[in-house]
């Protein structure tokens, strides 16, 4: 099928069967919903054994030979793209959208609709809550920050309003079986009674902890499953790992249909690039494992290894909705875990509020010692 032919085989998905109008998918179902007429569109499910087959994680050679464009037909598809002039971020827009602003620095997103060849997600996890209720965390999130500026309430309803954008962000998750020898000691707490004299001359006894030490070794060994890495430069695995707390066991095999009303960044860190931030979690991982199998009340890990085996991943899309607002000259970044609607966000502090805070909580010590005579 020519690429013509596709993309006008997914607008037709994307259009309301009784009047033709778009639709846009209705978070935490699995309908699409037509703004004009207002029919419910079902997105059509896959079984279990169809799910589980789509979803199997591929072999990270297999990417390998795709990003080289051996297995093409497979992996790849083209869609369009619109890319922000200021901070670089790709986006995958519907075709219907002409104006928009960025979600990752709030600019203007100057929107030039172009075809680029990009590889096809595995799955993606749906969005779970609706714009509505995204709106009102952020708004309940706003009135708990302590120490912000009193205007900031005003700056976050004002750009969060039209700034709240709902998005999808690319992962590589990969699994791996993980065997790893090490060397180290394990140190056990054991108390020696000691007599020391007080300043008055009188004297006592007191415990002193030690640690008596012992060399170990030993061998642990463990399946690793869907380390999470975000493939997006604009937003930082620091912050990726703060939204972190996705069900997996929602994911559903990638279909366009669940896109639709919302914004798509493509891969921008391949599969590579993300394995070598993956090796560092299964590197912490790997030594809370020795440090469990060493025991005791203290261990030192002297030496260990990591035998990877196994190696899977699959690319898959995970929903945030974002907002960014500009406070005096200076950008911040507000997440929202689509899924579980939890907000997590970047924000100022009111210097006035820290400094008469801090000097109040002077004045009291001082007049409470002054008070006690100490």
């Amino acid at each position: 099928m020519s690429f013509e032919d596709k993309t006008a085989e997914i607008k037709k998905n994307l259009q309301c069967a009784g009047c033709g109008a778009p639709l846009h998918y209705l978070p935490g179902t699995s309908f699409m919903l037509c703004s004009y007429c207002g029919a419910k569109n079902e997105i059509p499910q896959m079984d279990v054994t169809q799910l589980t087959l789509n979803l199997t994680p591929i072999p990270i050679e297999d990417y390998s030979a795709a990003l080289a464009n051996k297995k093409v037909d497979v992996l790849h598809q083209e869609t369009e793209i619109a890319s922000c002039t200021n901070c670089g971020a790709s986006t995958t827009l519907d075709s219907h959208i002409v104006s928009t602003n960025c979600p990752f620095c709030a600019s203007p997103l100057v929107i030039d609709h172009h075809t680029e060849r990009v590889i096809r997600p595995n799955a993606l996890l749906p969005f779970g809550i609706d714009y509505k209720i995204a709106l009102a965390n952020l708004k309940k999130w706003g009135k708990t920050l302590w120490f912000a500026p009193n205007d900031l309430k005003y700056v976050l309803d004002a750009h969060s309003v039209n700034g709240l954008k709902g998005l999808y962000i690319p992962y590589w998750s990969y699994n791996a079986f993980v065997e790893s020898e090490y060397e180290g000691e394990r140190g056990d707490y054991y108390y020696e009674n000691r007599t020391v004299r007080d300043n008055d001359g009188k004297t006592r006894t007191i415990q002193e902890r030690r640690t008596r030490w012992r060399r170990t070794s030993g061998v642990v060994s463990g399946q690793l499953e869907d380390i999470l890495i975000s493939a997006s430069t604009s937003l930082s695995q620091s912050d990726a790992n703060k939204v972190n707390s996705w069900n997996l066991e929602k994911l559903v095999p990638f279909d366009e249909k669940y896109l639709s009303g919302f914004l798509a960044q493509t891969f921008q860190k391949n599969h590579q690039d993300g394995f070598e931030l993956a090796k560092e979690v299964i590197d912490q991982e790997v030594q809370y494992w020795i440090r469990r199998d060493i025991g005791g009340d203290e261990q030192r890990i002297r030496d260990y290894d990591m035998e990877l085996s196994d190696v899977t991943l699959r690319y898959i899309l995970l929903p945030l909705y974002m907002s960014s607002y500009q406070y005096k000259n200076k950008t911040y970044s507000v997440l929202i875990n689509a899924f579980s609607g939890r907000v997590y966000g970047a924000r100022p502090y009111s210097f006035w509020k820290i400094f008469f805070l801090v000097v109040t909580i002077l004045i009291v010590l001082a007049i409470y010692f002054a008070t006690t005579g100490s």
